[in-house]
């Protein structure tokens, strides 16, 4: 994965997938998922189940943390969630994964999130379809990710996906968060915004 420097704070990481499985088998597991979950918004579903097609892509983001941060992961915690946006979908939200899972579900922080595209859409219009990243300075880096792209961030940087309302074909992104050390965990006090 490549470093991208953002400001004096934050750097982010963007690799590819080598495509271990295919994007067909990722689609046909996400399906599966996505009829047997219990969805907690309309464009997001947790991960509930196991597959090699998903570890593919945790091992890929552990052996990157690992070299980003010089430790070898042993105790750690994660969490993995589907995010679809579907025609006319127009929301965006700058957010940060502060924790691991979502609020109300466990208190382990997050060091890193990242998100894997399985598929993008060429019908867009502007900054439609770019994943965005604030930095501590309020400056915006804009990037538009292709079907294969990973992108490797710290947990506490505030980002957003600029949607894409009026395509046919839905953006889906597997996503995460890790925390690479569950019993020395950062001491940041943070908020939610």
């Amino acid at each position: 994965m490549n470093s991208i420097v953002l400001s004096d704070k934050f750097c982010i990481y963007k690799g590819e997938y080598n495509w271990e499985y295919s994007k067909k088998e990722f689609l046909k597991l996400i399906e599966f998922n996505h009829e047997n979950t219990i969805h907690t918004n309309n464009n997001s579903a947790w991960i509930e189940i196991e597959s090699p097609c998903f570890d593919s892509i945790n091992k890929v983001i552990k052996d990157q943390i690992e070299l980003i941060t010089n430790r070898k992961i042993i105790n750690y915690a994660k969490h993995n969630w589907v995010y679809t946006q579907r025609k006319d979908f127009n929301l965006e939200w700058m957010h940060q994964h502060l924790f691991v899972h979502p609020p109300g579900r466990s208190k382990i922080l997050s060091d890193f999130t990242y998100t894997f595209y399985l598929q993008t859409t060429d019908e867009i219009q502007g900054d439609e379809g770019c994943i965005v990243f604030q930095d501590e300075n309020k400056k915006k880096h804009k990037f538009l990710p292709q079907v294969g792209d990973i992108f490797l961030f710290p947990g506490d940087l505030r980002h957003t996906a600029i949607p894409t309302p009026n395509s046919h074909k839905e953006r889906i992104v597997f996503a995460g968060s890790f925390c690479i050390d569950i019993f020395n965990q950062k001491n940041d006090s943070k908020s939610i915004i």
